[in-house]
């Protein structure tokens, strides 16, 4: 029980100092500022991780529509969610959203300009086994509305 609390406190600890990493570099390049927004309205690509998983997302009037397409979970239901969004840097986007179904919490950076994306996820929190995902992967097919 008790390494299982350290490993939560990592874990959630990890979490924040990404998140609070990301704030400062985008502070420091008077980015990130404003409130967040739904800055990716319009657009739609796919992505894959270096595992070779991948998931087509779309994001439209501040939702996001994401399927799996490659890997285990391809063939599953599109989920929409509602997203947030900050501005990094010129084509270079923060953007969160949360899976209170599943208890799944996404953090992902995409990187237009260089077709990069990276990711942070904590999967099934407060389950008996949490786990946190940190991938990155290649961008693919960007449509802009």
């Amino acid at each position: 029980k008790k390494k299982h609390n350290t490993m939560k406190k990592i874990l959630f600890s990890s979490s924040l100092i990404f998140l609070i990493n990301l704030s400062s570099f985008a502070q420091n390049r008077d980015y990130g500022l404003e409130d967040p927004e739904h800055l990716l309205d319009g657009y739609s690509f796919n992505y894959q991780y270096q595992s070779g998983t991948a998931i087509h997302i779309e994001f439209e009037d501040g939702e996001l529509t994401y399927q799996w397409i490659a890997g285990p979970n391809k063939g599953n239901p599109a989920k929409t969610l509602s997203y947030q969004s900050r501005i990094i840097e010129e084509d270079i986007y923060l953007v969160n959203w949360h899976e209170p179904t599943e208890k799944n919490f996404i953090t992902l950076v995409f990187n237009l300009k260089n077709r990069v994306a990276s990711s942070s996820v904590l999967v099934r929190y407060g389950n008996e086994k949490p786990r946190i995902a940190f991938e990155g992967g290649v961008i693919e097919h960007v449509v802009i509305k």
